[in-house]
């Protein structure tokens, strides 16, 4: 893996698979040691996986859980397979459901994920790549070692 170095958080907005977005960072308050981003108005997926609904509202439905996942696997294959650009502190405290217009999702038309604090960022080695493409494919076949 090659680091990408924070300089490359400025192309961050060039970087938008469908319905994923980044909050802008702020260059001018942004140091090698704290990462400074605009502010993503939604639901962590954290706290999304934890509760079925969040407090006042009504519980979010399967197919908008379905679409969070697809929303979600398809950003992460095509930033390795395609982009080679990969958040490397992607995990459901950095990502946000955000809110539609300020309402609460009620369709899957409508979800939007923003992946915060990308301050990491890499790009795979060729033998990596290789490596991602391998263990798809093995996932995918249920193709492993067997007990």
């Amino acid at each position: 893996c090659r680091s990408i170095p924070s300089e490359g958080l400025k192309e961050t907005g060039a970087y938008q698979p469908h319905r994923v977005t980044f909050p802008a960072p702020w260059m001018h308050l942004t140091t090698s040691n704290v990462l400074v981003e605009s502010f993503a108005d939604g639901w962590l997926l954290r706290d999304l996986l934890n509760h079925d609904s969040l407090v006042g509202e009504e519980a979010m439905s399967e197919a908008t859980k379905k679409e969070i996942a697809r929303i979600g696997l398809h950003a992460i294959f095509k930033m390795i397979f395609i982009d080679n650009f990969i958040h490397a502190d992607l995990h459901p405290g950095n990502i946000v459901m955000l809110y539609p217009q300020s309402q609460r999702a009620s369709s899957q038309e409508e979800v939007t994920l923003c992946f915060l604090d990308a301050g990491l960022v890499v790009s795979l080695t060729a033998q990596d790549r290789r490596n991602f493409e391998d263990l798809f494919v093995a996932v995918v076949r249920n193709d492993g070692p067997r007990e």
